[in-house]
This record gives C-alpha cells, structure tokens and sequence, in this order.
C-alpha cells in the first residue's frame, strides 16, 4: 500500500479529481471569459494574458498537486493501518514501522516529481482548452476580416471624435480590432503615430496598447473583479506606483464617470449604463491618446444613453484625447461625432463633417439615414444572396 500509493496511486487518483474539479474550473471560467471579451479587454490594454491569467494558475496548481497526494498518500496508508488492525490485529506502531522499511528515498521522490509534471499538465491543458474557445468576438471579427473589409481606407485627426457607421455585420468593429492589433488584416497597414502595428512585435505592440483605451460594447469588466479592481487593473500590472497613488487615480476617474460610490460593487451588480461608465473610467485611467469606442449606447434607454453620450463629449473634451466611435444609432452619432464616415461593402463610402454628411448625395447614406427599405442597401443584400 505505501509503495502503491507513494509512486503511483496518490499522484494518479488526485490529478484525477484535480483534472475533473480544478481543471473543468479553468477551462470553464477562461473559455467564458473569452466569449466575453474580457480576455481581449485584458490584451487591449497591453497585459500578457499568459502572464495575468495562465501562469498564476500553472503556478497554483505545481504547488498544490504535491501537497495534496501527500495529504492522499497519508490518507491511503491511515486507511489500510485500520483494516491491518480490524482483520489482522497489526498494532499501528508496528504498521509504521513495515512502511518506514518498505518505502525509499526514490520512492517519494518519484511520486513528487509525478505531482509537479501531472499538476503543470493539468494547468496547462486545462487554460489551453479555454482560451481555443471559438464563436466570440475574435472569431466573428476573423470572419469579417477575410470577406466583408476589402479595400477601406481612413485617417484620423487629433482630437477628433470620428463615427464610424455602417450596418451590422459590415466590419464596424472589425476595424477596431485591427487598430489594436487583436487582429491581422490579410493586408495593407494601420499606423498610430510612428508605429507601424501590423508590424509591431508582441512586447512593443503591448506597450503601444496602453496608448489606446477600449470601451467595448458590453463593457467587458472582469466579472470576478469588483468596479475598483477593474479600473486598478491596468496600473497594477503596468505601473509601478503604490497602492494609494492607484487609489487615488482610481477614486479620480469614477468621479468623473459618477461611479465613486459603487466601487466595491462586482459587475453583475450593475446596470448596463453602470458598466458602460466603470468601462469608460478603465479606458481613461492610463491616459490614453486614442480612445476606442465600440456601440457605446447599444441596448441603453434613450435617457441613458444621452448621458452616456454627454459623458464622451465631456471627458474627451477634457483629456483632448482622439476618439473613433462605432455606432448605428443616429441620434448619438450625430450628438458625438465631429466627423462621421460611412463604411458599406468593405469601403468607406462618404467621409464628410455631420452636417455634410447630412446632405450626402450617395444613395446608400441616404437610405441608411433615413432608414427607408426602398435603395441600393436592400439590393445589394438580395443579389448577394442571389450569387450565394
């Protein structure tokens, strides 16, 4: 029983249970996290998330697995000592002794070694099967990238505040992306400042990102982190300031979103306007250059949404930060925008300030304005599936 159990069974039989309760854990919590997008709110503000998500649980469990199959190995050998004793009448002190003379020095330290390996395998497959969870946000713009996006062109001043329009599934979000570096387009380039990003490697693209803030359009807080954790998270892990200069930061951009008093509330605890601010206060707390918006007032009440509209002129005005919004909601395109452009089949189609993009002879703005079903829109659509 000693033998068994220090060599082979107590590593085995733990790996197993760890593997069916940890490791389901893992792959579950991170493939939901990557639906989500909060692995990619994670990526776009330039932290690892091999760092920050993969390499604590490896750690955790090559620490753990050992200590629990010794906690199993003693269990196993106070187990059979009892049925020694019941059937055999061999006193226990007698029973330590046979297995103090039965076991090795190589004995244990196979069966440690076997831990370390089995809990580092069970991490690692584990995190893997999570993060290939596929049919999110990455997979869609994947999608996108390769057969709608062909041929778009855009630049984008200083301080403006530029909305991006266009119908659903027509790329609108894709081009954030790509801005990021989240995704690679098959090809052209896409520069912000001096760098080139299609170009960039992994550690400088990072360093890039957190010039960038991204609010995506469900907010993408980490669930498990509470409204001060989430807008920390960046400065803890990209900075080095103390905890009370980060808290002073954090405090200063919830009270410019109307956030301070929810603080120690998680996100499931939230409205949806709510995360929409707590987000907006993440984007702004590394002073970014370029802020990312993507359908900032989707699925908000119109009351909402104006003030979420309200609080990206003002904090923008503010921090004379760039701004590229993407929206199909009209009212609020025109209430942010300072210049507005038209996305349709892969192309930016009219790129003109609110005004004249009002006026917009093309047909295709035209229609999308006005919302009528009679136009090239609808045509367009109908001979696509024709052709399919």
């Amino acid at each position: 029983m000693a033998i068994s159990f220090t060599r082979e069974l107590g590593p085995l039989l733990t790996g197993i249970m760890l593997a069916a309760r940890i490791g389901a854990s893992f792959t579950a919590e991170l493939g939901t996290m990557q639906v989500s997008e909060e692995i990619e709110a994670i990526e776009a503000m330039g932290i690892g998330p091999l760092r920050f998500l993969v390499a604590p649980r490896m750690l955790a469990l090559f620490f753990l697995m050992p200590c629990l199959s010794t906690v199993s190995n003693i269990s196993a050998i106070f187990a059979s000592s009892l049925i020694s004793k019941a059937y055999f009448a061999i006193a226990f002190p007698y029973f330590l002794d046979l297995v103090r003379d039965a076991l090795l020095i190589r004995d244990l330290i196979t069966g440690v070694f076997k831990s370390f390996m089995f809990g580092l395998l069970i991490a690692a497959i584990a995190c893997y099967r999570g993060l290939s969870v596929k049919g999110g946000a990455a997979g869609v713009g994947t999608a996108t990238t390769s057969k709608v996006l062909d041929g778009c062109s855009l630049s984008v001043e200083p301080e403006e505040r530029l909305v991006i329009m266009g119908q659903s599934g027509s790329g609108k979000s894709t081009i954030l992306r790509l801005i990021l570096g989240i995704l690679k387009p098959i090809d052209g380039s896409i520069f912000f400042k001096q760098f080139e990003i299609t170009r960039l490697k992994r550690r400088k693209l990072q360093q890039v990102r957190r010039q960038i803030g991204m609010v995506y359009q469900y907010s993408a807080l980490l669930s498990s982190r509470n409204v001060r954790d989430n807008v920390a998270l960046p400065l803890e892990e990209l900075t080095d300031q103390s905890r009370r200069e980060i808290d002073k930061i954090v405090d200063e951009k919830l009270d410019l979103v109307g956030m301070k008093d929810a603080k120690h509330l998680l996100p499931s605890e939230l409205s949806g306007g709510m995360k929409k601010r707590v987000s907006l206060a993440r984007a702004l707390v590394l002073e970014p250059e370029l802020i990312l918006f993507d359908e900032p007032v989707a699925g908000l009440d119109p009351v909402i949404a104006s003030v979420i509209d309200e609080l990206i002129i003002s904090l923008t005005e503010k921090s004379k930060v760039t701004s590229i919004i993407v929206t199909h909601e009209m009212d609020s395109a025109f209430r942010i925008g300072t210049r507005m452009a038209m996305l349709y089949q892969g192309k930016i189609i009219e790129d003109a300030e609110p005004e004249k993009f009002k006026q917009s002879t093309n047909p295709v703005v035209a229609q999308f304005l006005s919302g009528s079903t009679e136009g090239p829109i609808l045509e367009g659509s109908q001979d696509a599936i024709a052709k399919k």
